[in-house]
């Protein structure tokens, strides 16, 4: 097989019942260029690893498997596929999300081809739900950045170019200048901020404006994405640490030193009103925890104080507001 322009890289793990979607929404690509699928499966408890292995026997010449063995984790899993690509580009797709334009890879790669500055691109995306229904009142490209043109200082600013699924990108992995491996050692799950970190770093990211895929949101007991795993669960301390990471790599990896403090702070006086309103032992251990990665702890622990302050209105407005 010729060597790939593009991979496609796709991570999945208990996703039977989406996965079609995306290898479909894969294969229906046009596109003018050698290309690959290139498939980490990390050990689905259900029947994900039979349907992708339907679609390899279809086509053994573009798709090619990593079946692991263990349940390496969404980083780990998405870090040794990305290693794995051999396209100059490369496309990234998670296993329950989908493409909606026929022609969206072909357009990235001739725009990354045209405009070498730039290190990746990203598109606008519709939020779906389970039945691949857009989600009523969640308008499009939700919760990311609205510009054309991404950079570090907006990485700084805790702004996101684009959901994962809508990322194309020169494949940094082929000839790193970095250390990569803080793809899955900032965080077992997720692993997109610090993606774009990395490609932030070094060169613009190009975000277009039309709508050329879906970014599946679900929450539902027992599915294996994200929001639905962190449901119910006090995930601060993780994101807390998760900052400190991201920190710590741009100063002595980047030398770019980098603050997230006021978003630590606010993750802070969350875990505080989460302890007083429910004083269980994981909500205690989460507060003493931030407290312990702060350098100032007392003036954080003041700040939770205040934040406590603050929202002692919302939560009356709440209460009595309406009446």
């Amino acid at each position: 097989m010729e060597r790939p322009v593009v991979s496609v890289a796709v991570i999945t793990y208990g996703q039977e019942r989406y996965i079609r979607e995306a290898m479909d929404s894969i294969l229906c690509q046009r596109v003018s260029i050698p290309w690959e699928i290139v498939v980490g499966e990390d050990a689905s408890p259900d029947g994900t690893r039979g349907i992708l292995q339907e679609y390899q026997e279809r086509d053994p010449q573009h798709i090619r498997l990593f079946l692991r063995e263990r349940n390496l984790g969404a980083t780990r899993n998405l870090y040794e596929v990305l290693q794995a690509c051999q396209g100059r580009y490369i496309a990234l797709l998670e296993g329950d999300d989908y493409w909606t334009d026929p022609d969206k890879l072909q357009k990235q790669v001739e725009y990354l081809d045209s405009h070498p500055e730039a290190v990746a691109c990203t598109h606008r995306c519709l939020f779906v739900d389970q039945h691949s229904r857009p989600i009523p009142g969640m308008p499009v490209n939700a919760w990311f950045y609205s510009g054309d043109c991404y950079t570090f200082a907006d990485f700084c600013r805790r702004e996101m170019p684009g959901q994962i699924g809508t990322l194309v990108m020169r494949n940094i992995f082929l000839t790193p200048r970095y250390d990569n491996r803080i793809l899955y050692r900032a965080h077992p799950i997720v692993g997109d901020r610090t993606l774009f970190m990395l490609l932030a770093a070094q060169g613009n990211i190009h975000c277009m404006p039309e709508v050329m895929g879906c970014y599946r949101m679900v929450q539902q007991k027992g599915a294996s994405n994200w929001v639905s795993q962190s449901a119910g669960r006090n995930v601060l301390g993780g994101n807390v640490r998760y900052l400190c990471a991201l920190e710590e790599y741009c100063r002595s990896e980047l030398k770019r030193p980098v603050s997230f403090e006021q978003t630590k702070r606010q993750y802070y006086g969350q875990a505080f009103c989460k302890m007083l309103r429910r004083p269980s032992r994981e909500n205690r251990s989460v507060v003493k925890e931030i407290l312990g990665m702060s350098r100032r702890p007392v003036s954080l622990f003041f700040s939770g104080i205040g934040h406590l302050a603050g929202s002692v209105p919302r939560m009356v407005w709440r209460l009595y507001g309406k009446k």
